[in-house]
């Protein structure tokens, strides 16, 4: 068989110009296509690693700050327990002081009362006493008495010391005697009285009889401001006057114990 040299020679700068043609219009753009592709992938594979590892670093940075704010919020809260409960102890202590100073406050007031109601029913025993002495006296005096109570005062008259006669006998010797009696006197006791106002003046002088109810039974007699007297209403003060006293004493040896306490 003959070989066409010719078409042999046609043929393969047939497949040359094609392959070339192939490679400039086909390959190439195929080609620059693919690499400008890879390209773009590897540009966006390269920027979804710099937002993964920006998104990381953001995760760890909000991943610290998340526990720094726990740290402090544990520790606040360890705080804030710790001063709740310090404030509760506080008011715990101001409410026991404040529930002592009531009881203290209380009791107080409660012995005050108490002392109240005795101190009144201290005076009204007392005005209680005073009053039924009074009826009892004021039912008792009678003549027997009025002639005792003269005879007293006329001794009483007659015991004057030197200091206390001297002004009394200038004074009866310069205006006379004024005798107050709860009844009228006989007529023996202003004879009896009259004479001993007489012997002490060292003169005649003139007596002034006088009624004074109020005495309950007594006789008072009085010469220029000085006075000599015995009566049943003054014993009755003397007697309401000591009781006072001696429920003073009672009072203050009561509150003696309180103020040492």
């Amino acid at each position: 068989m003959l070989i066409d040299w010719f078409t042999v020679a046609a043929q393969v700068i047939n497949f040359l110009v094609l392959a070339w043609l192939l490679r400039r219009f086909l390959f190439g753009p195929i080609v620059a296509a693919i690499d400008a592709r890879e390209a773009h992938l590897a540009d966006t594979i390269a920027e979804a690693e710099r937002r993964e590892a920006a998104a990381a670093e953001a995760q760890a940075g909000f991943e610290t700050q998340r526990k720094t704010l726990e740290a402090e919020r544990a520790e606040r809260l360890r705080a804030a327990e710790v001063e709740a409960a310090s404030e509760r102890g506080r008011l715990l202590e101001e409410a026991r002081g404040d529930a002592q100073k009531v009881r203290a406050a209380g009791r107080a007031a409660l012995r005050e009362e108490l002392a109240a109601v005795e101190r009144s029913l201290g005076t009204l025993a007392r005005d209680e006493v005073v009053a039924i002495a009074e009826r009892a006296l004021a039912e008792l005096a009678g003549a027997r008495l009025d002639e005792r109570i003269v005879e007293t005062l006329i001794e009483r008259l007659g015991a004057l010391d030197a200091d206390a006669r001297g002004p009394w006998v200038a004074a009866l010797r310069a205006g006379g005697a004024d005798v107050r009696t709860a009844r009228p006197l006989s007529e023996a006791q202003r004879a009896a009285l009259t004479e001993a106002l007489c012997t002490l003046a060292g003169a005649p002088i003139e007596v002034r009889e006088t009624l004074a109810p109020a005495l309950v039974s007594g006789v008072e007699v009085e010469a220029d401001g000085y006075a000599v007297a015995w009566n049943v209403q003054r014993w009755l003060g003397d007697l309401r006057a000591r009781a006072e006293a001696l429920a003073r004493a009672a009072e203050g040896a009561a509150e003696a114990p309180d103020d040492a306490a």
